[in-house]
């Protein structure tokens, strides 16, 4: 307010024409500048005259856009799972919205999307990790289903690839696949899905949010070294976290079971081989090329860099971890990235 008063203009002349403005009252009542003057006679109030009947210029359709939402439980409507078709009703709304851009798949949720998962016959699709709180979700708005979406409603596509589960390779997989030709792998691959001809989809983006810390995932928590780790590549460790599986990150999928063979993985492969350290509770673990030589009592496990998957014994071949125990891992995060370039 300081800088306002220094410029002349009351308090109660800014709030005046701040309220005037929300209320749209300047257009209807014709206000000028005259009229904004105050009592005292003060000039040089800031006016915002609103015309409502002309038109100055034509807004972007890439300014009309909205967020997909949801991929997973039909995108929240979007789809119509009993006729397998967008949902008739949604896409009236929208068309009378004027939606000019529709993201898919979405934000925060979608920061461990997998495309693959999502495409081909629906009983054969696998489920994945929800990115937000890990949970383990449906796949059955796929990028097909997404296409067919925005095409009934008439908008763009603008389509968000994960970065912290994703390597360049993947990505330009899924550029492949919405926009190669027959002929091709991915292209091949659409088609036999059911789509022969090529989506041309324009607009991508590589991660969402990722500025935000509670969207770093593998990332380091500092802002610089996060940047460099997202624009270069990088190796962060991560430490004390918990196991999961490739579906699921609940703080659920962490503990035993107490039945042999379990396995898990750690949450962002691949690994550094020979770095990681894992724990059963407090208990360090060691790592063996094979099981089948372990004793009973031997707390020990298998473990596969590339994928992060931890193998425990089945209580002859080294020992099970018991019942409602926390699997957690200690492990540097390879340079995917960087490999991948």
């Amino acid at each position: 307010m300081s800088e306002i008063r220094r410029h002349g203009i009351g308090r109660r002349h800014f709030l005046y024409g701040a309220a005037a403005v929300a209320a749209g009252v300047m257009s209807n009542t014709g206000c000028t500048p005259e009229d904004a003057r105050g009592a005292d006679g003060q000039s040089g109030v800031p006016v915002i005259a609103v015309d409502t009947q002309r038109r100055s210029f034509t807004v972007s359709p890439f300014m009309t856009g909205v967020n997909g939402a949801k991929w997973y439980d039909h995108a929240y409507g979007m789809w119509d799972p009993k006729h397998n078709r967008p949902a008739p009703g949604i896409v009236g709304k929208i068309k009378k919205a004027g939606v000019g851009m529709i993201r898919y798949p979405g934000g925060t949720s979608s920061n461990l999307f997998n495309w693959r998962a999502a495409v081909g016959p629906q009983e054969s699709r696998g489920r994945q990790v929800e990115g937000k709180q890990g949970d383990t979700v449906d796949s059955r708005f796929g990028p097909d289903e997404y296409m067919a979406f925005v095409r009934e409603v008439g908008a763009t596509p603008q389509i968000m690839a994960p970065f912290a589960n994703s390597t360049p390779d993947e990505i330009a997989d899924w550029v492949a696949y919405m926009n190669a030709p027959q002929g091709t792998t991915w292209g091949d691959l659409r088609a036999r899905n059911g789509h022969p001809e090529p989506y041309g989809v324009r607009y991508w983006e590589i991660g969402n949010e990722l500025f935000g810390t509670y969207q770093r995932y593998w990332m380091s928590a500092d802002d610089d070294k996060a940047m460099r780790q997202y624009a270069f590549g990088g190796t962060q460790r991560q430490k004390r976290q918990r196991v999961g599986t490739p579906t699921d990150h609940r703080s659920s999928a962490a503990v035993s079971n107490g039945q042999p063979h379990q396995s898990f993985t750690v949450w962002y492969p691949p690994v550094v081989p020979k770095s990681q350290t894992i724990r059963v509770d407090e208990d360090t673990w060691r790592e063996v090329a094979d099981l089948a030589s372990a004793g009973a009592d031997d707390l020990v496990y298998t473990f596969a860099p590339e994928s992060g998957g931890i193998h425990f014994g089945d209580g002859r071949h080294g020992k099970i971890p018991q019942k409602g125990a926390k699997i957690t891992a200690d492990h540097p995060r390879r340079d995917r990235a960087r490999a991948a370039q």
